[in-house]
């Protein structure tokens, strides 16, 4: 399915579009979040509900209790209703290792991403994370990193730090569906800065999902103590014993990982690992399934069709 061709624009296809990505990940939606990540067009509250009740009418849509899905779909949400306590369960966890973390020295934003953002979880999944360092940090970052994933390992929590990208790779090269979701579905943990900069930069997402533009977040800023720990070992890596370390880190993750056939980015500024086929399937998948609908979608390779805004605000802060 190209995403050129659109002979209407219409809301029905849109919403229809929206729960076919959903129904990939076997996630029921309720009306916000159908509004919330309505594909390719902006709406009022409304005009969705609107489009939903139609969509229901023709027996498209399926609704059971709060959650709508395609007709034939409606146990997905028993799952909905089981997740809770996933949820429940993984978001201290994942708040408590990102404060960790935010306060690793060179670390610039720290960001929740994948099942857990998208408050989808297995009961067995892992926690994704996205981290951003300074430039010339990469792997020394990562290498720390690591060491807080074993340390969460001993205490029984699985997280992944996957993605990891520099000040100065913040424009992300994959514009699609996927990336779109992955970005403005990230939560971020600290780094509000980085965070509004890394939302500038990849403008195009809103194209995708511009109902997402205008959402408020909070993230946390800094306690004085994690502060003056994180200026601390900056400065005692931040000349040239840094960079040789992460130099040397650098030549050897990324021979290691081409030996091996690893899939994935990687570079001075990029280590993004396993992504590349888990994101062509889910593109295709949703593609195939907007196809099978017949679905007239909107073009997203234009301009943006809802302004830019994001707010932050602050609560409490990482000690």
């Amino acid at each position: 399915m190209s995403l050129e061709r659109e002979p209407t624009w219409r809301l029905a296809d849109a919403v229809d579009a929206t729960v076919a990505y959903a129904d990939i990940f076997d996630f029921a939606l309720t009306e916000s979040e159908i509004h919330r990540d309505l594909v390719g067009m902006f709406a009022t509250p409304a005009e969705v509900a609107g489009a939903i009740r139609n969509s229901v009418r023709t027996g498209v849509l399926a609704r059971e209790h709060e959650y709508l899905t395609f007709a034939g779909r409606e146990d997905l949400w028993e799952r909905r209703i089981s997740q809770a306590d996933d949820n429940r369960r993984l978001w201290p966890r994942a708040r408590a290792i990102g404060a960790v973390f935010a306060i690793l020295p060179f670390v610039r934003l720290v960001g929740v991403t994948g099942s857990l953002a998208a408050n989808n979880p297995a009961s067995d999944a892992d926690i994704d994370y996205l981290l951003i360092a300074s430039p010339g940090r990469l792997w020394f970052v990562r290498a720390l990193a690591v060491g807080v994933v074993r340390m969460a390992r001993q205490a029984g929590i699985k997280i992944c730090p996957n993605y990891l990208l520099t000040t100065n790779s913040l424009d992300l090269p994959r514009h699609d569906i996927y990336t779109a979701h992955e970005l403005l579905q990230m939560v971020p943990l600290s780094g509000s800065d980085v965070y509004l900069t890394l939302r500038a930069q990849n403008r195009w997402a809103d194209r995708f999902l511009p109902n997402r533009a205008g959402q408020t977040l909070s993230v946390p800023p800094l306690g004085f103590a994690a502060a003056s720990f994180k200026s601390l070992s900056e400065r005692a890596f931040g000349g040239a014993v840094g960079s040789r370390l992460d130099r040397w880190e650098s030549q050897r993750k990324i021979a290691r990982f081409r030996a091996v056939g690893t899939e994935g980015r990687f570079s001075r500024d990029v280590c993004e690992g396993h992504f590349g086929r888990h994101r062509d399937y889910v593109c295709r998948e949703w593609e195939r399934r907007c196809d099978r609908l017949n679905l007239a979608l909107p073009s997203m390779t234009g301009e943006r069709v809802h302004s830019y805004s994001v707010a932050i605000t602050t609560s409490g802060g990482i000690s």
